[in-house]
């Protein structure tokens, strides 16, 4: 009887100390986020330097009590392992909430560093090697070598997982042997590496070579994502979706998906969308784009080949793109479905000049001058007029564009990941647009400009843009005028307690003027809904041609790390207003939503973040859409950046 009560009173002591180190853990990580990382760069030559900050630059370092922290941390590590081995549910429980190697690297916090800074001491250093590594989808760091898979579960998916090829990642280098380093082109070649859905970060490492200072050995180290998912999409009780993809077939960069789409209320119940892309088609930066979608009463088909300019030092830029298209169309303004007929082509090209002395530190003004053209006509859709049904008119656009950009990149993280580097662009975006409009009742002319900038501030980051576009008849007639004003900022880091936070303000202004409504079926109208406004809320009654929305988030990011898994706790407001082309600032009709909710997101995986939301709406409006409480998948949001682009016709969206 002694020898059983000594016995449960171990089994209870372990689970007692295990869940006293999970709050140790996370205490832990979030007063010395830095150490373990930083003394791993310290004992490894083959690893650059990296500042690891908390909003502030590491400039100085004490190893010895950084060393007697983490063996201390690694002796209360080893005790608890040690214990939790004791029975059944305290190992498993150990298995959640820990690794057998710390995985601290996923707690790093840094921010405010500029991309080129690791690279700027060996500049116009020559290229005398370029050597890749490629690393496991799980248990492993581009970050830290010592850290390895040691779960089953990890083992298990890096076996089944195809690695990225190296000539893909070789073909996305904007250097070579025997080039002369350009802190540029490296900063862009690792923006290049992460912006790839398939790889989860990227980190290059410039050493001296031990013979020659005049010349430098380049590592390239990536790690995958599990690039196999699916999604499920519940629209209602009547429909849903699901869909099946790998965004890196065979470790070759191909993207393969299938959807399947169901409604009960319609006659062919079920629908399937197939799609092909291909990423950096033989090292050109050239992407291509297939797909098919049938069933449901839509039979559509639709190729494109593009090339952005993808880095500072792209010279030409271009895209071709067809549709082909027979669907239903669900009216915006109006309760009613109607198919329709269409053709769509998209053709444009650019070519991009430097315009400021080359230096290796800086990155360039760039002036573009681009083309483009589109077409699009209908041979099924409602009746129209000179004044009706805008949206379904033939017509025929030649563009002409000229910008002037410049994009610099900073490097942080725990913004819209959670954990995952991210590149912040910054710098500014000047462009003009002007053309010609050939429509099936009267030619007219376009003219549209815009104006973007981003920087990082001593308070966070913040970017603004003011955009203005809109049609002249031959008659001097202004027609369909859009204009919108953007801000989106986001604070720097400050710590509540256990967690790390960041306050999210985004204000967005648009206003349409002489906007086309006529005695049409589709009159032209924007939205104060769940992508334009209140997440959670939308109604056809909430429409006009001037809106103002204002969303507030605060998100606290949780140290908690639970099988790959990472958790971001958010609170929001929406404020939004929407009414006339008469309203300048405050419509005739206001609405506003709050509400909190949690974004679980394992980084390692292709998956979108799974995001659980409550809402409450003091004010519904008719015939309202309300989602109280909602599951959902959410995709990573992405920075604006600034580089060059097509020729464009701003959108009254």
């Amino acid at each position: 009887m002694n020898c059983k009560r000594k016995i449960i009173s171990n089994k209870w002591l372990a689970i007692f100390l295990l869940l006293k180190m999970v709050f140790f853990h996370c205490h832990y990580l979030q007063a010395n986020p830095d150490s373990t990382n930083i003394i791993r760069y310290l004992v490894r030559l083959e690893y650059t330097k990296v500042n690891l900050e908390q909003d502030t630059i590491v400039t100085k370092i004490n190893l010895d009590t950084l060393q007697n922290n983490r063996n201390k941390k690694e002796d209360i590590y080893t005790r608890l392992q040690k214990s939790s081995n004791k029975n059944y549910v305290t190992r498993k429980l150990y298995g959640l909430f820990f690794r057998k190697q710390n995985i601290d690297i996923a707690a790093r916090v840094f921010s405010k560093a500029s991309a080129m800074d690791k690279f700027i001491e060996y500049k116009e250093k020559k290229i005398y090697s370029i050597k890749f590594l490629s690393l496991n989808a799980f248990g492993q760091s581009v970050y830290d070598s010592t850290l390895t898979p040691t779960s089953w579960l990890e083992n298990s998916g890096n076996r089944l997982h195809i690695k990225t090829a190296n000539f893909l990642i070789r073909n996305t280098l904007l250097f070579k042997v025997g080039d002369f380093l350009n802190p540029v082109d490296f900063a862009e070649s690792e923006q290049l590496l992460r912006s790839h859905d398939f790889i989860e970060d990227a980190n290059i490492v410039v050493a001296a070579c031990a013979n020659d200072s005049n010349y430098v050995d380049v590592n390239v180290i990536t790690k995958d994502a599990w690039s196999i998912g699916i999604d499920y999409r519940y629209g209602n009780k009547y429909s849903s979706q699901l869909q099946l993809y790998d965004k890196n077939l065979g470790g070759l960069g191909v993207y393969l998906s299938s959807d399947l789409y169901y409604d009960s209320r319609k006659q062919t119940n079920i629908g399937r969308k197939y799609e092909l892309s291909v990423f950096n088609i033989g090292g050109s930066f050239i992407d291509g784009n297939v797909w098919e979608r049938r069933g449901q009463g839509y039979e559509t088909y639709a190729f494109n080949f593009k090339r952005d300019f993808y880095a500072s030092k792209a010279k030409y830029g271009g895209g071709a793109s067809i549709l082909k298209s027979f669907e239903p169309y669900s009216f915006l303004t109006i309760d009613k479905t109607q198919r329709i007929r269409y053709n769509n082509y998209d053709y444009w090209i650019g070519r991009s000049f430097r315009v400021s002395r080359k230096d290796f530190l800086k990155s360039p003004h760039n002036l573009v001058l681009g083309f483009r053209f589109i077409s699009k006509y209908f041979s099924v859709r409602p009746n129209v007029g000179a004044n009706q049904n805008y949206f379904f008119h033939n017509k025929e656009y030649y563009l002409i564009g000229l910008s002037l950009t410049k994009q610099d990149l900073f490097r942080a993280n725990l913004i819209y990941s959670l954990g995952s580097t991210e590149d912040i662009p910054t710098g500014f975006r000047i462009q003009f647009t002007n053309g010609l409009e050939r429509g099936e009742f009267e030619n007219r002319y376009y003219i549209g400009n815009e104006f973007s900038a981003a920087e990082l501030t001593p308070w966070g980051y913040i970017f603004s843009s003011a955009r203005l576009g809109g049609f002249l008849t031959t008659q001097n007639q202004i027609q369909q005028v859009t204009s919108n004003l953007r801000t989106t900022y986001f604070s720097n880091l400050f710590r509540l307690g256990n967690v790390r936070l960041r306050q999210f303000v985004k204000i967005d202004y648009t206003r349409g003027i002489s906007r086309f409504y006529g005695a049409g079926e589709e009159g032209e109208s924007i939205f104060l809904d769940s992508n334009n406004g209140i997440r959670g809320l939308s109604s056809r009654d909430m429409s006009g041609t001037t809106r103002l929305v204002i969303n507030l988030e605060t998100v606290a990011f949780s140290p908690l790390y639970l099988y790959g898994f990472r958790f971001a706790f958010f609170g929001f407001g929406d404020f939004g207003m929407i009414g006339s082309a008469k309203d300048y600032v405050i419509g005739n009709q206001s609405f506003s939503g709050f509400g909190i909710g949690v974004r679980i997101r394992n980084e390692n995986l292709v998956l979108n973040a799974i995001s659980i939301r409550l809402g409450y709406y003091p004010r519904l409006p008719s015939n309202a859409d309300v989602a109280y409480w909602l599951i959902t998948g959410q995709q990573r949001t992405r920075f604006e950046h600034f580089r060059p682009n097509e020729p464009q016709i701003l959108p009254f969206e």
